[in-house]
């Protein structure tokens, strides 16, 4: 009996303790949504956020720098965000033109893009002085191209985009990709300003290439990109001017005899981004967007120098005449009132503090 007695009071002892382990065990995860409290898959292995999603839109093509800019961002971003950050580029002009582009990332519609220079600078001003004719020193583009970044990393490139912040609500990641030197293409050799004479020249429709072409004589005449090629072949405008590989790209080697080397502007984009969606990043997170774009950019840039220099030769075996010999001293002459006109009293004070810093 005794031995009865102490095996029913063991029995009893673990199934009071299996019930006090059940109610010590957190409930069901079905319970826990009902209830609103966590649940024990929450507290041991955290559910992973949503990615950050950087939506970037421009309008150059798939093969083109920039957007292979974008990919090495992409690349790097994602990458070092251990898939934190998630970046989606959208090209071809899917999302509009430059200047919806841009109006898009001030709105906050539009995370980033990369208009030119010259495009930003109907948003802020400023950006004019990277428009203004041979302000850059150097010896072809490589070089060029270095005393661009040597500006864009010194307290005056930080001066123009803390303005850009300011007044538009966008932040510049990098000022200096680069583009190239825009030259002249035509049906007849230009190798001084005097034979621009009268000539019927293409430019975008802004004072900034409008006014350096001006000032040579040239009967300017601005239209949309996409004619300039009809308009050539159709004897509607006697030249345009674009950097080589622009030339190279939209064919008008086939529809000009002559490319002029003048390099009158050294045409540089600008990666820009949503300056309100920038500071809801973390300090980590803005560090890495800004090292990753400039890395980037520096990837494309050269890619664009040796292109824009590769390209000559390839388009000299397709028929059009290399004029190398272009008088550039004359240029310069020529449009050295340039500046007065498409900058203001604040445009021409930047100007000086980037000539200064090239010579540093």
């Amino acid at each position: 009996m005794n031995k009865l007695m102490r095996c029913a009071a063991a029995c009893t002892a673990v199934l009071l303790f299996a019930a006090c382990s059940a109610k010590s065990e957190k409930p069901s995860a079905a319970s826990q949504s009902r209830s609103g409290a966590p649940t024990e898959q929450s507290e041991l292995a955290p559910a992973a956020k949503d990615p950050i999603v950087i939506k970037i839109g421009h309008e150059q093509t798939i093969e083109s720098n920039s957007h292979k800019a974008f990919e090495k961002f992409e690349e790097l971003v994602e990458a070092g965000s251990k898939g934190q950050i998630s970046v989606e580029i959208m090209p071809n002009a899917q999302l509009g033109n430059e200047n919806d582009l841009v109006e898009g990332v001030k709105m906050g519609t539009l995370h980033m893009s990369v208009p030119s220079a010259g495009a930003l600078s109907r948003f802020y001003a400023p950006f004019s002085v990277f428009m203004v004719p041979y302000y850059l020193d150097g010896s072809g583009e490589a070089e060029q191209y270095q005393n661009l970044v040597k500006i864009a990393n010194s307290e005056v490139g930080e001066q123009i985009n803390n303005g850009l912040i300011e007044a538009t609500g966008m932040r510049a990641l990098d000022i200096a990709q680069w583009y190239g030197n825009r030259n002249i293409t035509s049906n007849v050799p230009i190798r001084k300003p005097e034979d621009l004479k009268g000539i019927r020249i293409r430019t975008p429709d802004a004072p900034v290439n409008t006014e350096p072409m001006k000032a040579c004589g040239a009967a300017v005449t601005p239209m949309a990109f996409g004619e300039v090629y009809m308009a050539l072949s159709q004897g509607v405008i006697d030249a345009q001017e674009n950097p080589n590989i622009v030339i190279f790209n939209k064919k008008f080697y086939e529809v000009q005899k002559y490319l002029s080397l003048s390099g009158h502007i050294s045409q540089n984009q600008v990666v820009i981004i949503n300056e309100a969606f920038f500071q809801s990043l973390t300090p980590e997170q803005q560090e890495l967007l800004q090292g990753a774009m400039k890395e980037a950019d520096v990837y494309a840039s050269e890619l664009q120098v040796k292109e824009n220099n590769d390209i000559l030769d390839t388009m000299a075996g397709m028929g059009i005449e290399i004029i190398r010999d272009v008088d550039v001293a004359a240029f310069k002459e020529a449009t050295s009132s340039v500046a007065n006109v498409i900058l203001d009293e604040e445009g021409l004070a930047l100007l000086e503090k980037v000539r200064e810093v090239q010579k540093s």
